[in-house]
């Protein structure tokens, strides 16, 4: 799988083609998003678990990666290195959210609120408000 910043390390494999033409994981959204909102709804969760898999790979570099996510010397496979990424991510959240509601006080509802409708709804999901927080 390819991210179009370090060609060289996947390869330059991807499964999504056009016209022959290989597509880079980054570009996936743009091109599932432009007239197929219908499929990009199918593919986004696994768009999303290759996007955070490179993420981690650039933070911590090739042996990096495969020293965290490898077990009695042996890679794990990637849908237990998701897994593990998915739980991990679920954990930070859940911690930056808890920040933002004691750093925010009283003030949490109104930062955090968007309008639905007629109506303004407080953001319940610890990754919106965490992710609404480091926007800040």
């Amino acid at each position: 799988m390819w991210d179009d910043e370090e060609v060289s390390r996947w390869n330059n494999s991807s499964p999504l083609e056009i016209l022959g033409v290989r597509i880079p994981v980054v570009y996936w959204p743009l091109i599932y998003q432009y007239k197929r909102s219908d499929e990009w709804s199918r593919i986004k969760q696994r768009w999303l678990d290759w996007k955070h898999l490179i993420a981690e790979y650039r933070k911590l570099g090739h042996d990096g990666f495969w020293n965290s996510h490898s077990r009695d010397g042996r890679m794990l496979p990637l849908t237990a290195i998701v897994k593990a990424l998915r739980a991990t991510r679920k954990l930070e959240n859940e911690r930056i959210a808890a920040i933002a509601k004691d750093e925010l006080g009283s003030d949490f509802d109104m930062a955090f609120s968007y309008r639905k409708g007629k109506e303004y709804v407080v953001c319940q999901r610890p990754t919106s408000i965490s992710r609404l927080f480091l926007q800040m």
